[in-house]
């Protein structure tokens, strides 16, 4: 599913930042929360695109394109690899 391990799980991802990619293998809906939070966008869990599982299946693009994407332009993949562990996301 392109960069996705599934296009389920939209949070399974290898996605591009500053230098390089970073891997979001976050899969649990509290990394969503946790990550949302992170990238300064804590309205998003409420967010009907993206409040469950599904919606943000369905609202891949818009996820990324949006919000993920631009949080991840502004840092490197030291930044991005040490900043989403200690928010407790995962990272590789």
């Amino acid at each position: 599913a392109g960069n996705r391990f599934s296009r389920q799980q939209p949070l399974l991802a290898t996605l591009a930042c500053g230098d390089g990619y970073i891997g979001l293998p976050s899969a649990l809906h509290w990394q969503w929360v946790a990550l949302a939070r992170l990238i300064g966008h804590p309205e998003l869990v409420g967010d009907p695109r993206f409040a469950r599982l599904a919606e943000r299946s369905a609202n891949i693009g818009v996820l990324d394109e949006e919000y993920l994407l631009p949080w991840l332009a502004k840092r490197d993949r030291w930044q991005a690899h040490h900043g989403l562990p200690a928010a407790r996301i995962p990272a590789s």
